[in-house]
């Protein structure tokens, strides 16, 4: 992620800094061993109810979905990852 998603964003140093700490804190410990294509709302939602669970402050937690949807953003425009269309099964 260091070396794919923040090259490209011009951020002060100490923005990097806290992108950083969040990223190897909070997303990278529940979504690291995850391919992004495989990441679904439900994970989304189990991943935010730990984190209340953990008492984490709410502001803290916005800023990490966030960042998050910014990366999935950045992966969705550099063709990283694609939509995929849903598949109903009959």
């Amino acid at each position: 992620m260091e070396q794919t998603w923040l090259p490209g964003h011009q951020i002060e140093a100490t923005t990097r800094q806290s992108y950083m700490y969040s990223i190897y804190k909070h997303l990278m410990p529940e979504f690291g061993l995850m391919r992004m294509i495989d990441i679904l709302p439900e994970h989304l939602r189990a991943w935010v109810a730990r984190l209340r669970d953990a008492r984490v402050t709410p502001v803290t937690i916005r800023y990490n979905k966030v960042l998050l949807s910014a990366i999935f953003t950045t992966a969705l425009n550099d063709q990283v990852v694609f939509l995929r269309a849903s598949v109903r099964r009959v």
